[in-house]
């Protein structure tokens, strides 16, 4: 089976793409699509790092969770 493919990108992966990875794989997972989902920056400012606070402060109120770590 071949998986397609979405990455996204947003300018240090710190916020807006993780957000969008794990939105993603939540729908995935409700709608039996089988993706293969990731995210990543254009910039290094934050490689290794976790996502913003008020990212995953958003992500929890609606019951998501993210083991993310920004990369480029």
């Amino acid at each position: 089976m071949t998986f397609k493919k979405l990455l996204f990108v947003c300018m240090g992966n710190s916020c807006g793409s993780p957000m969008a990875e794990v939105i993603m794989q939540n729908l995935m997972v409700k709608t039996s699509l089988y993706w293969e989902v990731d995210s990543a920056g254009l910039r290094t400012w934050n490689t290794g790092r976790r996502p913003n606070k008020r990212c995953l402060q958003i992500l929890r109120e609606h019951g998501l969770r993210s083991d993310h770590f920004c990369r480029q």
